[in-house]
C-alpha cells in the first residue's frame, strides 16, 4: 500500500504546477499582487504557455492519481490553461469581481484544486488550505478592513486586494506600522499620481499617529517640591527656595521663562541657573530663586515661583459617514451597519498638555445628504485641565475632510484658508488636497471668550459640498476630523514662610 502511495503521489508534478502558474502570472496576464486586471499578454505568450500546459498534461497522464481521471483530465487541462487569463479579464466587465479575481489568481492555481479536492491527495494539506480560503474571504468582507482599505485611499471594491487584507492583518498586529506607505496602485491612475495620493495618506497616518503617542507621554512643564533650603529663616542670611522643573515636548521645542518673587512685589535677586530654558524632548532643572540678606524682613512671606511657555494641543476625531439612504435602509431592516467595528463610538484623542480638547459629531455612523445639505454639526470644547492658567490663546485651526465645509465660518470667527495656518510642526502632516482648513481670526482670539480660559465650547456647523469625496465607493466612510490650539500657560507655586528675629 505504502508503495502504491509512493508511486502515485502528485508532489513534484503539483509543485512543478503551481510555477508554471506563478510563472504565467508574470508573463501572460500581468497578474501581480499590485497589478490585476491586465490585458492578457501576446499571441507568442499564449504559444509558449500552450505547451508549457501540454507539457503537464502530459506529465499528469502518466500519474496515476491523475490518470484515472480518464478523458476529463484534457478538459481539467485545458482549464487550468485559460484559468487565469479568465479572471484577468473578468474585472474589466465586472468591477465588483476584481477582489475575488485577484484571489484566484494568486493564491488558487487551478491544477492545486483539483490535486486537494478531485484526488483526495493531501487529506490533511486540503483542510489547510480550506481553512486558509475561508479566513481570508470571511476577514476580508469585515467592514474593518473595508474601513481600513478606505482610510488608506483605496475606493471599494475595484481595489480592495489580497494585498489590503494582508496589510490590514500586518497593520492590528503591529501597531506602529501606521506610517508604513502601502503602494497598491488603483486602475486607471498614473503611477505619479499614486505616488503624490500615498505621500497624503501616508502623512494623515503620521498625524493621527503623533497624536496617538502624544496622548500616552507627559507633555508640558511640571513643577514639583518647591520648598525653602533652611528651616529657619533670618534677616541676615540669603533666603532660598528650591522647585524642581521637568518639562518634556513633542516634536518642537519648548521654550520656558521662570521668575520669582516674594509677597507678590518684592523680586528674587537671583534665579540660578538661569531664568529662560529651551526644551528640546526632556530636560529637569532645580531651580533656585535667592533673596539677598536683608531683602526680606521679619515677618510672614509668601514665596512664588511662575514659569511660563508656549504651547499647542492637538487633537482629532475620528468619525464614519454613510449615504443617508442606504442608512436608512440598515436601520429598517434593524441592521447596525458598525456591528463588526470594535470602534463603534470613538472619542476624541488629544495630546497630553494643560489644554484638554474635546470633540463630538454626534451618533454613528453620520448620514451623509446629498451636495449642499447640512451634516450635523461638530462640537469642539478646549478646556484648561490644570491649575494654572490660560494666559492668552494664540491659534486655533480646525481642519474636515473635503467633500464638507464649515457653513458660514465667520459665525464662528474663523475664515477659510490652507495648511500654512496650522503650527509649523503639523505642516508636513497637512495636505489641502485631502482637507479644508479653517483657523480663527486674530480679532475673535482677542474677545472675552478666550481671555484667561476656563471652557470655550464651539458649535461648527457643517455642510456637504462633496460627498463622493468623503465616501469615494465604500459604504461607510472613515474620516479625521482635526483641531490644534496654541496658547500661553502659566504655571504658579506659592510657598509660606516665616522670617524670625535673629536669635540673641
Amino acid at each position: 500500500m505504502a508503495d502504491t502511495a509512493r508511486e502515485g503521489s502528485p508532489t513534484g508534478f503539483l509543485f512543478l504546477a503551481i510555477v508554471v502558474h506563478f510563472f504565467d502570472a508574470l508573463l501572460r496576464y500581468g497578474t501581480t499582487p499590485i497589478a490585476i486586471g491586465s490585458s492578457p499578454g501576446s499571441p507568442g505568450l499564449w504559444v509558449l504557455f500552450f505547451f508549457l500546459y501540454g507539457m503537464l498534461f502530459v506529465f499528469a497522464n502518466n500519474n496515476p492519481v491523475y490518470r484515472s481521471m480518464g478523458k476529463s483530465l484534457l478538459g481539467v487541462s485545458l482549464i487550468a490553461y485559460i484559468w487565469g487569463p479568465f479572471w484577468s479579464i473578468i474585472p474589466g466587465y465586472f468591477p465588483a469581481l476584481k477582489y475575488v479575481a485577484a484571489l484566484v489568481i494568486l493564491i488558487a492555481p487551478f491544477w492545486l484544486i483539483v490535486t486537494f479536492y478531485a484526488t483526495q491527495s493531501f487529506p490533511k494539506l486540503s483542510m489547510w488550505y480550506s481553512l486558509i480560503w475561508m479566513f481570508i474571504v470571511v476577514f476580508a468582507l469585515f467592514p474593518n478592513v473595508q474601513q481600513f482599505a478606505t482610510e488608506q485611499g483605496h475606493p471599494l471594491p475595484d481595489s480592495l486586494s489580497p494585498g489590503m487584507v494582508y496589510q490590514y492583518g500586518i497593520e492590528k498586529l503591529k501597531d506602529s506600522g501606521r506610517n508604513v506607505v502601502l503602494y497598491f496602485s488603483n486602475a486607471g491612475k498614473t503611477i505619479g499620481e499614486d505616488v503624490q495620493r500615498q505621500l497624503a495618506i501616508a502623512s494623515g497616518d503620521y498625524y493621527t499617529g503623533k497624536v496617538d503617542n502624544a496622548a500616552k507621554q507627559k507633555l508640558g512643564v511640571y513643577l514639583e517640591n518647591f520648598h525653602a533650603t533652611d528651616q529657619m529663616l533670618y534677616p541676615s542670611a540669603p533666603i532660598d527656595a528650591v522647585v524642581t522643573m521637568k518639562a518634556e515636548t513633542l516634536d518642537t521645542e519648548l521654550n520656558i521663562a521662570v521668575a520669582c518673587d516674594a509677597d507678590g512685589n518684592v523680586s528674587a535677586s537671583k534665579v540660578l541657573p538661569k531664568n529662560a530654558f529651551t526644551v528640546l524632548t526632556y530636560d529637569q532643572y532645580d531651580i533656585d530663586c535667592i533673596w539677598n540678606k536683608g531683602v526680606l524682613g521679619v515677618g510672614a512671606h509668601t514665596l512664588n515661583f511662575r514659569s511660563e511657555f508656549d504651547f499647542t494641543t492637538r487633537a482629532y476625531l475620528k468619525s464614519y459617514l454613510m449615504d443617508q439612504d442606504r442608512l436608512r435602509e440598515y436601520r429598517r431592516q434593524n441592521v447596525d451597519p458598525l456591528a463588526s467595528i470594535p470602534d463603534k463610538n470613538p472619542v476624541a484623542v488629544y495630546t497630553s498638555g494643560p489644554v484638554r480638547i474635546g470633540m463630538s459629531l454626534g451618533k454613528q455612523p453620520i448620514p451623509l445628504g446629498k451636495n449642499g445639505d447640512a451634516l450635523q454639526s461638530w462640537g469642539v470644547t478646549v478646556e484648561n485641565s490644570w491649575e494654572g492658567k490660560v494666559l492668552g490663546i494664540t491659534g486655533l485651526t480646525l481642519a474636515v475632510p473635503k467633500g464638507i465645509a464649515i457653513n458660514d465660518p465667520a459665525s464662528i470667527g474663523a475664515v477659510l484658508t490652507t495648511c500654512d495656518a496650522v503650527p509649523e510642526e503639523e505642516r508636513v502632516t497637512c495636505d489641502d488636497t485631502l482637507v479644508n482648513v479653517y483657523a480663527l481670526t486674530a480679532d475673535e482670539l482677542q474677545s472675552p471668550g478666550y481671555k484667561n480660559l476656563t471652557v470655550k465650547s464651539l458649535r461648527i456647523p457643517l455642510t456637504i459640498t462633496d460627498p463622493t469625496k468623503v465616501l469615494g465607493k465604500a459604504p461607510i466612510g472613515v474620516q479625521n476630523f482635526k483641531a490644534s490650539v496654541q496658547y500661553r500657560y502659566l504655571l504658579e507655586r506659592s510657598l509660606p514662610v516665616q522670617v524670625r528675629e535673629e536669635p540673641k
